[in-house]
């Protein structure tokens, strides 16, 4: 046993925290961002952000009212896929953002834009 700073600790009593530690250390790959609307820059709220690999959702968040999403994952390769009603994913821009999520390193401030899937403008007459 061992003594430090007048308190007595079992090597058992360590190995539980060191080991606890650890497991919490794998997941502190963060990935975070922002859904953005294409068109003016602003972000979106309730947009459902999902966390993929293999083609299986591994999470998935819905964007507060600033548009802010977060994750908090393990290391590995990922593809994240964007969706709100209304709303698609830019032409020319991936259907999905490839992600890479190294131990240690955190994926943060991903831009995830949508475009407004359709604009009507005008006014209604009624025939005469």
């Amino acid at each position: 046993m061992k003594v430090i700073a007048g308190v007595k600790f079992s090597g058992l009593v360590f190995l539980a925290v060191v080991s606890g530690l650890s497991s919490y250390a794998q997941r502190v790959p963060l990935i975070s961002g922002t859904a953005l609307s294409f068109d003016s820059g602003e972000p979106l709220a309730n947009v459902l952000v999902q966390l993929t690999s293999e083609s299986k959702t591994v999470l998935d968040v819905t964007t507060n009212a600033t548009g802010k999403f977060q994750f908090e994952g393990n290391p590995g390769r990922y593809s994240l896929i964007v969706r709100r009603a209304g709303y698609v994913r830019p032409s020319g821009l991936p259907a999905t953002i490839p992600l890479t999520i190294e131990a240690g390193r955190p994926a943060s401030d991903i831009r995830a834009y949508l475009q407004a899937a359709a604009t009507l403008r005008g006014r209604v007459l009624k025939k005469r």
